[in-house]
């Protein structure tokens, strides 16, 4: 039976490579071979809590994109514009929507907080918000901001900022909601998606939190309360009477048991696996409800429990394309340039960061995968392994006449087998699978790549200071990166 019980290694299950390699799937994006090599220097509690208790590390501090910086215009200003200002400046927006996805992209790929921005886009899903009706970087910055910010923070925290964010007042017509004429588009989204679940109140409490959250909106791009827009009446909200405004609706759903349950629930299917058993979403709920909301004590726990080491979690996750892009990226340690082609196959593959398909966010699991988007992953593997350019470019001494430039950009590829210079077949496949995968491959794949392999193996060795030892290196590693093996962690 899974058990939020910890997980001790043992001589059966040792803490290994592969081990390493679940949590840093799980808690992060992925990671290269030497990072995982040094996590299984560290007993399982420290690798967990320099995931966790990642506040001592310094953070990445990339620019903010231009394109996505403030106007600096007031409201009275921007309505001021001509016809022609305002289609140059919508304009100029959606170029900064394009550059916050590379600018995230990079974030996620070279991050020295992996857990932070595995939960940043956790919770962009989460509180799922689009730039199709939004339209605006500066506002979808400020709000994938505010979710890193508290990324494991207090929940009830995260919550109230997200009610005050003016990314979700846009996309969920906060300026709508006002006395008289309330708009139940966020209050309903709040409790069905946010905090409670469907069938945890009723469409009386829907229409009451709407008029306790009149009046909150957005003025230019800053949060305003409006009170003259605000219904000071008293609301019947979950049981609870009073004179109520937004603060007041998020603490009753606080106080309900519902709530715990439903956000450890979808956290366990985010890191863990999908429909967890009732003693787990239990076990996490009682823990979350006695550490006041703080998400540290429920990922700690959920990180170290022998469910999360089970055989029904480990390699039973099917890659986002957002896992699957930056985690090539991460175990190669290299760019793909251009970086739009980056946000460009994701986006084929199903998930456009700032776009989410509607307020649910993605449904994630099995319907990543269809003929379609298996392509576009097959296609990307063959990019990331042909186009890829080191991010710090590795020398590789070598014997002989220079070989071409496009085969010497594959020096991250050759990385992945310690810059060994030449293997057999059977050595070659199974240094990649175990660099690829942290898992050995399937007998029939296995044999199918060796033959494949030995195919230039004259001398019974793969020579990698030829052409063509390199050209079957980057086939090979592309055959185990287009893999049904690869789209799992």
């Amino acid at each position: 039976m899974p058990s939020l019980k910890p997980w001790q290694p043992s001589r059966a299950e040792p803490w290994d490579k592969s081990r390493a390699a679940h949590l840093f799937n799980r808690a992060g994006f992925g990671g290269a071979l030497d990072e995982l090599t040094a996590l299984t220097k560290r007993p399982v509690a420290d690798a967990i809590a320099h995931f966790v208790r990642y506040d001592k590390i310094p953070d990445l501090d990339p620019a903010v994109p231009e394109n996505a910086q403030a106007l600096g215009l007031t409201p009275e200003q921007l309505r001021k514009l001509t016809p022609e200002q305002r289609q140059a400046l919508q304009k100029k927006r959606n170029e900064g929507i394009q550059e916050l996805k590379t600018w995230w992209v990079r974030r996620m790929a070279f991050t020295p907080r992996p857990l932070q921005e595995k939960l940043t886009l956790f919770w962009h899903g989460h509180f799922a918000t689009s730039a199709e009706k939004v339209r605006n970087p500066h506002l979808m910055h400020k709000q994938n901001e505010t979710l890193r910010q508290h990324a494991t923070g207090n929940f009830r925290e995260l919550v109230l900022a997200v009610c005050r964010d003016p990314a979700m007042c846009e996309y969920l017509d906060g300026n709508s909601n006002r006395s008289g004429k309330p708009n139940e588009n966020f209050a309903r989204e709040l409790m069905e998606l946010f905090t409670m679940g469907e069938g945890n109140y009723t469409e009386q409490d829907v229409k009451e939190s709407a008029r306790a959250f009149t009046g909150w909106g957005v003025r230019g791009e800053e949060f305003l309360f409006r009170p003259v827009q605000h219904d000071n009446g008293v609301k019947n909200f979950l049981g609870q009477h009073g004179n109520f405004d937004g603060g007041d609706i998020v603490r009753i759903i606080f106080e309900q048991p519902v709530t715990a349950r439903f956000v450890c629930k979808k956290l366990w299917e985010f890191f863990a696996y999908e429909n967890p058993e009732a003693e787990i979403v239990d076990g996490l709920a009682e823990i979350f409800r006695r550490a006041d909301y703080e998400l540290k004590p429920v990922l700690a726990v959920l990180f170290a429990s022998q469910a999360f080491w089970s055989p029904k979690a480990v390699r039973a996750q099917v890659k986002s394309p957002v896992q699957l892009v930056v985690g090539s990226m991460r175990l190669l340690n290299a760019e793909i340039r251009p970086e739009r082609a980056v946000v460009g196959s994701m986006r084929l593959m199903g998930q456009d960061l700032f776009y989410p398909p509607d307020v649910s966010g993605w449904k994630g699991g099995k319907d990543w995968i269809n003929t379609s988007t298996l392509l576009v992953r097959q296609n990307f593997a063959n990019a990331i392994v042909n186009g890829v350019l080191p991010q710090a470019p590795v020398q590789i001494k070598r014997r002989g006449p220079q070989l071409p430039r496009q085969v010497q950009t594959n020096a991250a590829v050759t990385r992945l087998l310690g810059n060994a210079q030449r293997l057999p077949p059977d050595k070659l496949v199974d240094a990649l699978a175990d660099a690829l995968l942290n898992a050995p491959l399937a007998d029939e794949q296995r044999r199918k790549l060796i033959g494949y392999a030995a195919e230039s193996a004259k001398t019974g060795v793969v020579d990698l200071e030829t052409a063509d030892g390199l050209a079957k290196l980057k086939q090979i590693t592309n055959l185990i990166m287009s893999s049904s093996a690869f789209q799992v962690c």
